[in-house]
């Protein structure tokens, strides 16, 4: 049916569009082909991972948004912050970007726990007797996690 209507339709969403016979089988060989290779289940794989990624929106946006709401309004919004940063050591003017980095790894390290936590459930769903990760392959997926 499908390739009935590509090779025999003129007109797309309201516009004459009109394609020779030649262009109309290549744009068949490419559904066919794509169709072939699997473009479907990779597409849909790809939206469920955007499906689960969205679905851990809400938390990391809790836990981040303050911060990133103070930041921006101290750094980018308040001249009288920029005056006393203007008077400020490059001392304690590395020191404040230290500790506004710091916080940002401490929720990343917050986000990437909870994110194994969901891995491990799901791994141990998958395989019941399936052994536990060691403290060491725990900090090595907190770590490629957080970076």
């Amino acid at each position: 049916m499908a390739v009935v209507t590509l090779l025999g339709s003129n007109v797309v969403h309201g516009v004459s569009w009109v394609a020779s016979f030649r262009e109309r089988l290549v744009l068949v060989i490419l559904v066919v082909l794509a169709a072939y290779v699997g473009a479907g289940a990779v597409g849909l794989w790809a939206l469920r991972c955007v499906g689960r990624e969205l679905d851990t929106l809400g938390t990391m946006v809790g836990r981040v948004l303050s911060v990133m709401t103070l930041t921006t309004l101290f750094m980018f919004f308040n001249a009288e912050v920029w005056q006393v940063v203007r008077h400020l050591s490059m001392g304690r003017t590395w020191l404040l970007a230290l500790v506004v980095n710091g916080l940002g790894v401490v929720f990343a390290l917050f986000v990437s726990r909870d994110v194994l936590g969901d891995l491990q459930d799901r791994f141990a769903r998958a395989e019941p007797g399936a052994p536990r990760l060691r403290p060491g392959e725990r900090i090595n997926v907190l770590v490629l996690g957080s970076s």
